[in-house]
């Protein structure tokens, strides 16, 4: 009995190894270099007062759609779709303000600058819809992360954080590209990019 609970157990690790290595996939929009920098300049005030991993900035983005692993099969048939969905998709202005936290202030342990336009929430509930047989659906909040926090840091410092970043500009940028992105062993990979006209 307990031979074949260590075999069990030895191939669950090893399943679970196999999709580490295969990486996951999902749909993104990276953020351009003179956003980035800004960011970065958030990042850098939080990182000196609080504890936790700070994102480099060129692994900032805003997910659209978290895919999972996907076989080769897969991936081709979500390439194809989101080239039918975008096709007629126009150019928008992004903005990028203010500093939030996952799951709440109060017990902060992600931090992340939101990112809003009118456009970005249409056309990403209909990417939703469109891969719904890949992965479920979630609730969609545009934003970019800065940090995963170590512990929830006391709410009078998330406050002056929050303050100091509403009193600066808002950043913007203009939508022209929408990816597909694998993140394998903490790297992003580029693996489709469809150009926004």
């Amino acid at each position: 009995m307990e031979k074949k609970f260590l075999i069990l157990l030895l191939f669950l690790f090893s399943w679970i190894a196999l999709l580490s290595e295969n990486g996951n996939y999902f749909i993104a929009i990276d953020i351009p270099e003179p956003v980035e920098t800004h960011l970065d300049a958030h990042k850098e005030m939080l990182e000196k007062q609080l504890f936790g991993t700070f994102e480099p900035k060129e692994k900032y983005h805003i997910t659209l759609k978290y895919l999972g692993n996907l076989s080769e099969e897969q991936l081709s048939s979500v390439k194809q779709i989101l080239q039918d969905r975008l096709k007629e998709q126009k150019r928008f202005t992004l903005y990028v303000k203010d500093l939030n936290f996952f799951p709440g202030i109060e017990k902060a342990r992600v931090a992340w600058i939101g990112a809003f336009a009118p456009e970005l929430y249409t056309m990403q509930k209909e990417i939703e819809d469109s891969m719904k047989k890949f992965s479920q659906s979630e609730k969609f909040q545009a934003h970019i992360t800065l940090a995963r926090l170590s512990y929830p840091p006391p709410l009078w410092l998330l406050e002056k954080f929050q303050k100091k970043v509403s009193e600066k500009p808002t950043l913007s940028f203009s939508l022209e590209e929408v990816l597909i992105l694998k993140s394998i062993k903490g790297k992003y990979e580029r693996v489709f990019s469809i150009l926004i006209k």
